[in-house]
């Protein structure tokens, strides 16, 4: 996605005065053009060799910068090679952007090199073989300078080390890369506490249960190193270990407070997805889930769509002074109350029918019968009765498979995993 900004803040364009044309378009799709709008899908091209995307606007823009949004999956690295050109009043195409050209890699080279300090090798490969030696004794020397002081790692620091980090199957990871990867995922999740960091886009070599433990145990030792609680790998990113356990008296509270508030809204909440199964399964939190998930049932009135349904109990939340965000693209919603610092993720269930459109594996809908949720029963969390499905047996097993009684950190992952 490419937004114009004004003094680094996004301006809103009407679509009207944005006219697009792109060198191919992806078969199958109903996706719209990119046409610079924060509401647009992105730029969305078919595979093909140098694909290319142009927006023309009917006048001059009051704008004095772009920003380039990249997707935040593993297919991020489709951009890895990529330039952006504008053309000027006077007539003049200008390139602004190139991650490719001489100039760029001598910023990187120059982020390495400071990183590295006096370790920095001499570039002087002549061959692939002194070129793979250059590359293991920088990747040595940026793992000697971060074990020593991680700061030095900034935002364009971890850019240029990425670029070290090979996201292919076709180069798995090995020696000192792990403990690279590890510094610059931490560091920007340690810069930015509400950033779960770019562990997607390695999700290329991250193919195993193995790969994924040995990054979790590489990110443990950091973050303890750097007196930080314990981080590791967990489905959402690189998270705190435990944090529901640590927090648990909070959270729970915070469950019994939601679900007050829900029935006084004429609704029923009750434990879904991880929290459910770690009731059922430890009455506890599971200790690498990362969030707290409930349903609560909606009831439409007569000529009301469920939609509809859903966002009054939300607003109803409101009154009661929850704050509510929904989730673009999905039907559940983050919820905290006042000042506190637990955050709730809420699914509604439409229980007016005989089947309920439920979130499943990879958050795809399907239809569920409307007599597992209904009438709620009591299951214990930490010494606490909360209500959970009726029939929770019926949806662990659905959602998670006949395994659903074993612990499994990287079941559901959200890419495919070999083993």
């Amino acid at each position: 996605m490419v937004l114009p900004t004004k003094d680094g803040k996004v301006v809103s364009l009407e679509p009207s005065r944005i006219s697009v044309a792109q060198s191919s378009s992806r078969k199958n799709t109903n996706l719209l053009p990119h046409t610079m709008q924060q509401t647009s899908p992105g730029v969305h091209t078919g595979k093909e060799y140098q694909p290319w995307w142009q927006a023309t606007s009917d006048g001059l823009l009051n704008a004095n910068g772009l920003k380039f949004f990249n997707r935040r999956d593993k297919w991020g690295v489709r951009a890895r090679s990529i330039s952006i050109e504008i053309l000027l009043t006077g007539g003049e195409w200008v390139e602004v952007y190139n991650s490719g050209s001489l100039d760029y890699r001598r910023k990187v080279m120059s982020e390495l090199h400071r990183i590295s300090g006096e370790l920095f090798p001499e570039w002087i490969p002549t061959t692939q073989a002194t070129a793979d030696k250059w590359h293991d004794d920088t990747v040595h020397a940026l793992r000697e300078r971060l074990d020593e002081d991680p700061e030095c790692m900034t935002r364009n620091g971890w850019l240029s080390a990425a670029s070290l980090i090979p996201t292919s199957t076709a180069c798995p990871l090995s020696g000192d890369e792990w403990r690279v990867l590890a510094h610059g995922l931490y560091r920007q999740v340690r810069r930015d506490r509400n950033s779960k960091s770019g562990i997607a886009s390695f999700g290329g070599v991250l193919r195993t249960r193995a790969a994924l433990e040995r990054l979790s145990s590489e990110i443990s030792h950091v973050s303890v190193k750097q007196g930080d609680a314990r981080h590791a790998v967990a489905r959402h990113g690189v998270v705190p270990s435990g944090t529901l356990r640590e927090n648990a008296d909070g959270y729970i509270s915070t469950i019994r407070a939601l679900i007050s508030s829900l029935h006084r809204l004429g609704s029923q909440g009750m434990l879904a997805y991880g929290t459910l199964l770690g009731a059922v399964r430890e009455s506890d939190f599971i200790s690498h889930d990362d969030d707290v998930d409930l349903f609560y049932t909606v009831r439409p009135e007569p000529g009301e769509s469920f939609e509809d349904a859903a966002l009054r109990v939300e607003q109803g939340l409101r009154g009661f002074g929850w704050n509510v965000s929904g989730i673009s693209g999905y039907m559940n919603s983050h919820v905290s109350y006042h000042q506190r610092s637990e955050v709730l993720d809420i699914f509604p269930l439409d229980i007016s029918t005989a089947n309920v459109p439920v979130h499943m594996a990879q958050m795809n809908v399907e239809l569920l019968p409307r007599d597992w949720f209904v009438d709620p029963v009591s299951v214990e969390l930490r010494g606490t009765s909360l209500p959970a499905p009726a029939r929770f047996h019926k949806f662990l097993l659905a959602r998670y498979g006949e395994s659903w009684s074993e612990s499994d950190p990287y079941h559901d992952w959200v890419w495919r995993l070999d083993a």
